[in-house]
């Protein structure tokens, strides 16, 4: 282990699926700091253990939503104090694993080919439960803060499944358009956020009953969304290379755009809110926005096709042994 190697520290967790690797962000340094290969192909999406040690990565399939392909039946756990796969858990059955989500002293994961929410023991990754979503396809999650309530988007089918995690049961499947993608829930659960795929539109999805309430509209076709603390919906539209802010409570109103790299994916924000996170596919880097500024004000260089992101806490101790690498 270097001197250099133990100062290293990052800001970010990208999954780069064309190069089957989970790489550290440093946008300090605007470089990839350190990777770690994953065990198949190809991971997806990423989640960070809520005591900061491991993340975790489903590994998914080497084809996209509803084409053939591999069938991932495997999870990596990754060590971040050494940037290493310490664990390879096996589900049992192939299932696609996509979606990872901590809550209410469990891990959530999507098990696409089985239709279902798998239900895992956090420290043992034993798999405890699975939640029948009713549809194909059940490809993103989102919890609500308390952990009651799950939804499901269900890309092709193009349908929500509204989830009891506390009786680990389906409550609804609800019709939105022909094609869905990924899910944002309110943190109180009332409210549900999905970009239609062909459409450029939001639906907002009354959860309680069950129903799209109302659309809100964008410049072109949206994809990930985070809501910030003060209401506002923080948007990837991809084919435009923007992130756009709405105002989810008035439809009427103009969103704003921050001009970003190309093919920005996932959206991710910080602890306050007031600044967002994407990998941009195209250009092959990870960017940081200021919402309040509206600018792109940190941009670093990563892997091939970068996807799931997940934010690390700037306690987090430094990376040790890790192995260098520039995007």
């Amino acid at each position: 282990m270097t001197d250099d190697a133990a100062r290293l520290t990052g800001d970010l967790l990208v999954v780069n699926k064309g190069d089957d690797t989970l790489g550290l962000v440093d946008f300090a340094r605007g470089e990839t700091v350190a990777t770690v290969p994953l065990s198949g192909r190809s991971g997806h999406e990423v989640a960070v253990h809520p005591s900061g040690g491991t993340a975790i990565v489903p590994i998914y399939s080497d084809a996209p939503v509803g084409a053939p392909g591999s069938e991932g039946r495997t999870i990596d756990v990754v060590d971040l104090a050494t940037m290493t796969v310490v664990r390879t858990v096996d589900l049992g059955a192939p299932s696609r694993p996509h979606c990872p989500v901590f809550g209410g002293g469990w891990l959530y994961v999507t098990a696409e080919t089985r239709n279902a929410v798998l239900v895992l023991d956090p420290a043992s990754l034993d798999t405890v439960g699975e939640i029948d979503t009713g549809a194909t396809q059940s490809h993103m999650l989102a919890v609500s803060r308390d952990a009651t309530i799950g939804c499901t988007a269900n890309v092709e089918p193009g349908c929500v499944s509204i989830l009891n995690l506390t009786s680990r049961s389906l409550v609804a499947v609800v019709p939105v358009a022909s094609r869905i993608n990924r899910i944002l829930l309110s943190p109180d659960g009332r409210t549900a956020y999905t970009a239609d795929q062909r459409e450029p539109r939001i639906a907002v999805v009354d959860v309680a009953r069950a129903r799209v309430e109302r659309w809100i509209d964008l410049p072109s076709p949206g994809f990930s969304t985070a809501l910030t603390a003060t209401g506002q919906l923080v948007v990837a539209l991809r084919s435009a290379d923007a992130v756009a802010v709405v105002d989810s409570a008035d439809a009427s109103a103009a969103p704003r755009l921050i001009p970003t790299p190309r093919h920005p994916q996932e959206i991710v924000l910080d602890a306050t809110t007031t600044r967002a996170y994407t990998a941009c596919r195209d250009d092959e880097v990870a960017v940081e926005l200021d919402l309040v500024a509206s600018r792109v004000t940190r941009v670093s260089a990563v892997g091939r096709d970068p996807d799931g992101i997940a934010v690390l806490a700037r306690s987090r101790p430094p990376i040790r042994g890790s192995q260098r690498r520039r995007g």
